[in-house]
C-alpha cells in the first residue's frame, strides 16, 4: 500500500517523528488511506485549537508555487473586512495572472443589501487599488449561497486542463469555500476548517471533475496592519462575525468619542455640527460613547474588563492617533475590526488605533435606503 505523503485536511507533509511539527501522525497510523494529521483530526472531531510551528516564509513560498501552477487566481475576500483581505503583497504575488474575486460572508451584511450593489462596489474598489478583476462573485461558504454561480464563473475562465488557484488572507474562509464547492459536486468535504489562522499548512489539490477543473488551495497569509492579527487567537476569533453584523447609529457632538471595544477610538474634531455615524462590527465588540477627556482613563481601567475585546492578556499598549476627514457616503475602516459610515457629514475625526494599524477612508459599502 502506498503511504500518502500529504494530510488531506491541511496539506502538510505527513511525518511521524515530531508531534510538535506540522503533519504529525502516530507511527501506528502511517500507511492508512485518506489520512489526516493529528492536528486536523483533533480540530475536526474535538474542536480543539492545535498550535503548530509554522513559518510565514514557508506559507509565502507555497502561495508562490500555487500561483505559478494556476492559470486563474481565485482570491477570497472577507466582505466584512475587505481592506484587511487585500495588500500590495497579494497584488505583487498575483502579477499578470487573471484575478477572479470571491466576496465571502455576503450573508453577514444587512438583508437589504443587493448582490449587484456589492459586485459594483467591490469591482470599483479593486480598480482603485490597481487591479481589474475578470469577475466579482458574492458568496456565503457557510450557507452554500452563490456556490453554483461561482463554479460557472470559474469554469468560464478556464480551458481544458487549466487549474484555478485559491489565495487569500488568513480567516477569509478559503477552506470553507472549497468544502462548499465539494459539497456542491457531491463529495464529502475534505479540508480542515477552524476559526484560527494557520489551519492550511501547504498546497492542497482538490479535483472537481463535475465542475471540470482542479482547484489548488494555498495557506492563508496574515496581513500587515490588520488589527485582528495583533491579538491573541481567542480575541482575534471574537472579531470574526458569527452572524449578521452589529450596527448602531450615533449623533455625536464635537469632543465626543466612540470606542469600538478597547481597540479603536473615534473622536469628533470638527465638520458638520451633529454628524450621524453608523458603526459596524462583530457582535462581540462593545460600543461605548464617552467624552474625549475620559478616553484614556476608560481604556486604562476597563479595557479587558467590560470594554471588550481585547482581553487583559492582549490589551493595546502602544497607540497612534491619526486625523482624517470623511464625507457623507464614505466609510472610515479599521482593518480587522469594523468601520463607521458617515450618514451626515462631513466629519473631522481623530482616530486612535494600535500602532501599525492604518485606518482607510473608502466609498460606503452599505448605502442607506432613502
Amino acid at each position: 500500500m502506498q503511504v500518502p505523503s500529504y494530510c488531506r485536511g491541511c496539506g502538510a507533509p505527513l511525518q511521524s517523528q515530531d508531534p510538535n511539527l506540522p503533519g504529525y501522525v502516530p507511527p501506528a497510523a502511517m500507511g492508512r488511506e485518506n489520512l489526516r494529521c493529528q492536528r486536523c483530526y483533533r480540530i475536526l472531531h474535538y474542536g480543539q485549537r492545535e498550535e503548530v510551528e509554522g513559518k510565514r516564509e514557508d506559507y509565502l513560498a507555497a502561495v508562490r508555487r500555487g500561483i505559478r501552477e494556476g492559470d486563474l487566481v481565485v482570491m477570497v475576500f472577507d466582505l466584512v473586512d475587505f481592506e484587511g483581505s487585500w495588500s500590495e503583497e497579494f497584488n505583487s504575488l498575483i502579477g499578470a495572472k487573471p484575478l477572479l474575486a470571491v466576496l465571502n460572508k455576503f450573508d453577514l451584511l444587512p438583508r437589504q443589501v443587493k448582490r449587484e450593489e456589492v459586485e459594483t462596489w467591490a469591482g470599483n474598489r479593486l480598480r482603485a487599488l490597481g487591479r481589474e478583476p475578470v469577475a466579482v462573485v458574492p458568496v456565503s461558504s457557510t450557507r452554500g449561497w452563490g456556490i453554483k454561480g461561482l463554479v460557472a464563473k470559474i469554469s468560464a475562465q478556464l480551458g481544458k486542463g487549466d487549474r484555478a488557484v485559491l489565495v487569500g488572507a488568513t480567516n477569509v474562509g478559503k477552506s470553507s469555500l472549497i468544502n462548499a464547492l465539494e459539497s456542491r459536486a457531491g463529495y464529502f468535504p475534505s479540508l480542515t476548517t477552524s476559526p484560527y489562522p494557520g489551519t492550511t499548512q501547504n498546497l492542497v489539490r482538490v479535483d472537481l471533475p463535475a465542475a471540470g477543473f482542479l482547484l489548488i488551495d494555498t495557506p492563508g497569509l496574515a496581513q500587515p496592519g490588520r488589527l485582528s492579527d495583533l491579538l491573541c487567537p481567542e480575541c482575534s476569533r471574537r472579531l470574526i462575525p458569527a452572524g449578521e453584523l452589529s450596527r448602531k447609529t450615533y449623533k455625536l457632538s464635537p469632543g465626543q468619542s466612540l470606542l469600538l471595544g478597547g481597540l479603536a477610538g473615534f473622536t469628533i474634531a470638527g465638520g458638520a455640527p451633529r454628524p450621524i455615524l453608523i458603526a459596524f462590527a462583530a457582535r462581540d465588540v462593545v460600543f461605548h460613547i464617552t467624552r474625549r477627556e475620559r478616553v484614556d482613563q476608560i481604556l486604562a481601567h476597563h479595557s479587558g474588563d467590560w470594554l471588550l475585546p481585547p482581553c487583559r492578556n492582549c490589551r493595546v499598549e502602544e497607540w497612534q492617533k491619526i486625523t482624517l476627514t470623511a464625507r457623507e457616503g464614505e466609510d472610515v475602516v479599521v482593518p480587522g475590526l469594523g468601520w463607521l459610515t458617515v450618514r451626515r457629514g462631513p466629519v473631522d475625526l481623530e482616530v486612535a488605533v494600535p500602532a501599525g494599524v492604518k485606518p482607510v477612508v473608502r466609498p460606503a459599502l452599505i448605502r442607506p435606503r432613502e
